[in-house]
């Protein structure tokens, strides 16, 4: 179980990572998603930092298992609203799908960190 724990958290990491530097760094397409949603550049720049503190605290919870399942819930949270949003602005499933999939992926995360 710890291989699965620290395998998971490093993709999660990777994951959210990526996610967080490309809306940081606003580059396409991205301008045209948070207008969209209509979020502005300094919004959709903050959930990016939000989901780098993220993951600072997924690789600081294979240290301290307490704060690597609060990170994995705040990222559940997160993207829970990432995929609102979408819906609200009448994407559909598909688009949300990404969002879908990380939240899904936070919340597993939390489940088997909370459980090592």
């Amino acid at each position: 179980m710890d291989v699965a724990r620290i395998v998971l958290t490093l993709l999660a990491s990777a994951v959210f990572a990526k996610a967080g530097v490309e809306m940081i760094l606003f580059r396409p397409p991205h301008p045209e998603t948070a207008a969209r949603l209509g979020l502005t550049l300094r919004a959709f720049r903050l959930v990016g930092i939000l989901e780098l503190a993220g993951v600072a605290g997924l690789l600081i919870g294979l240290a301290v298992p307490w704060l690597g399942v609060l990170a994995a819930g705040c990222l559940a949270a997160l993207t829970a609203g990432a995929i609102m949003a979408h819906r609200r602005a009448g994407d559909t499933w598909l688009v949300a799908a990404p969002a879908i999939v990380c939240s899904a992926g936070a919340v597993v995360t939390a489940v088997l960190l909370s459980t090592s």
